[in-house]
């Protein structure tokens, strides 16, 4: 995934390998936003309880978003600190069940290719692709 065009907020770096992500994310708690994919990056900015970010990118080989608001990156999270927003369907008892998975394409010829998607649970047992 290239990022080409990407305009990142002071103190975060861009790093060489992206792979595609997409939707949007919330923490349930205050989370750091860092410089870098690392725990030992500095912290650039925070995440109040219920804040959404759009996922513009996922650090390939890791479990970093690069976090984005109004087209501009404005750290990384880790993706175990932060929940897809649902499409705005209403789940059983209010409640998601959400799974997270990784596809991976390989065309004739071509080099593979994977994207990780998040799909939830409805109440009537549909799995829901989350965009």
């Amino acid at each position: 995934v290239s990022m080409s065009g990407m305009r990142f907020a002071a103190g975060v770096e861009p790093v060489s390998n992206y792979a595609a992500a997409g939707g949007r994310y919330k923490s349930a708690n205050t989370v750091n936003l860092r410089g870098g994919p690392s725990t030992s990056a500095p912290v650039v900015g925070k995440l109040r309880p219920g804040e959404t970010i759009d996922a513009v990118a996922r650090v390939s080989g890791g479990d970093w978003i690069l976090a984005g608001r109004d087209g501009v990156a404005i750290g990384y999270v880790a993706q175990s600190v932060v929940r897809p927003v649902s499409s705005g369907q209403t789940y059983a008892g209010g409640a998601e069940t959400c799974r997270t998975f990784d596809q991976t394409i390989r065309t004739q010829g071509g080099a593979p290719e994977t994207q990780r998607y998040t799909a939830c649970k409805g109440g009537n047992g549909e799995w829901v692709v989350q965009g």
